[in-house]
């Protein structure tokens, strides 16, 4: 007998929620990406180390937590 897995739903749907969530968190990360690759004041962009993104600039970190309470 073959399963055929497309057919067959998952057990849950944590996959869409967390999906959602780190899409998320790429929107907000984003512009700081494109300012960095462009020769801005950005140094580098850390995704989920310290915090949800941590931002380099020459002279300090700018750590963020990201948040959204839309479902």
């Amino acid at each position: 007998m073959s399963l055929d897995l497309i057919d067959t739903p998952p057990p849950d749907d944590t996959g869409t929620d967390t999906f959602r969530r780190f899409h998320y968190q790429a929107d907000i990360a984003f512009p700081f990406c494109l300012n960095c690759v462009t020769g801005g004041q950005v140094k580098s962009v850390i995704m989920e180390h310290f915090e949800d993104l941590a931002i380099e600039y020459e002279d300090h970190w700018h750590l963020v937590a990201i948040k959204t309470r839309n479902p």
